[in-house]
């Protein structure tokens, strides 16, 4: 499978500083913000995760245009009470979903493992939120087997991310 990572060469830095490259992963594998709204403004997180053979930004993009309903209309339609101020910081989760030509041996607790991981980063931020997780198809699935884990599970981790 052909590399997706794009890199870039930052601005050289004031001073003896090296230059320093920055690279950005095309696939969006893993939690990526696509919107943030203000410190004071944030309520709730939403994570939306693609489907099988889906692609974490582009299975939520009008096909040949640029918009994407997560990033440009999902967080003006969740507003803090009797404002129009966005609450919601929304994220996708990105992971290898491909079918065609695919060596991937992960399996579905593999990918609920990923996924969990990268919820906990959210469950142990200094402030904790609600998550709102949108899901399709083999997403839905992951974030279900999540949620069964969590519910059999008797570790305090778990009880941050779902409340029973």
């Amino acid at each position: 499978m052909p590399s997706s990572t794009l890199y870039m060469q930052l601005p050289k830095p004031p001073g003896n500083q090296l230059a320093r490259d920055a690279s950005f992963d095309s696939d969006f594998h893993g939690i990526t913000t696509l919107f943030a709204p203000p410190l004071e403004d944030h309520k709730v997180d939403v994570v939306a995760i693609s489907g099988l053979g889906g692609h974490a930004f582009g299975s939520f993009k009008q096909r040949g245009r640029d918009y994407m309903w997560l990033r440009d209309a999902l967080p003006y339609d969740l507003t803090v009470e009797n404002t129009d101020r966005p609450m919601a910081r929304v994220m996708i989760y990105g992971y290898e979903s491909t079918v065609a030509q695919s060596r991937s041996i992960q399996n579905l607790e593999d990918l609920a493992t990923s996924f969990h991981s990268s919820l906990l980063a959210l469950a142990n931020a200094p402030v904790i939120r609600p998550i709102i997780l949108i899901a399709h198809s083999l997403g839905g699935l992951i974030a279900k087997q999540v949620g069964l884990v969590a519910a059999l599970s008797l570790k305090i981790t778990f009880g941050s991310i779902f409340e029973f």
